[in-house]
């Protein structure tokens, strides 16, 4: 192999190494934001929601007997309680307004076995002048 092959080869790996950067950058970027509010689905079908402003906790009782417990903390919400077997759910770390963008489910934290997903949200805001559409 030559010299400028091995060179070539080189700045290959380098810009593509360059472009991946920029690309985990740019969507780490682009994924940031507040966060007023926690809310627990199931099914997909909301279930109940509540302030980050406002520690307290989400008691999620479904008639299988499946439960889950949110609890919302110094304005981030993490799964104090889950009766799921494999307890992944409880193990995920906290989200919040400013720490969800390096999680690797973002805003959500999710318990598979009983169907729920917590969520963190932003309250629209509405332009009182905006126009009717």
């Amino acid at each position: 192999m030559t010299r400028a092959m091995r060179k070539k080869d080189a700045l290959i790996v380098l810009a593509a190494l360059a472009l991946a950067a920029a690309a985990l950058l740019t969507a780490l970027l682009g994924r940031g934001g507040a966060a007023d509010g926690v809310r627990g689905y199931v099914d997909g079908a909301l279930y109940a929601e509540m302030p980050l402003a406002e520690d307290g906790e989400i008691r999620i009782e479904q008639a299988d007997g499946s439960v889950n417990v949110v609890a919302v903390e110094d304005g981030a919400a993490f799964m104090a309680y889950s009766s799921c077997k494999n307890q992944l759910c409880v193990q995920q770390r906290r989200v919040s307004a400013g720490g969800w963008a390096l999680r690797a489910l973002g805003r959500q934290i999710v318990c598979l076995p009983n169907r729920v997903t917590i969520e963190l949200y932003a309250a629209e805001t509405v332009d009182p002048n905006a126009p009717d559409v």
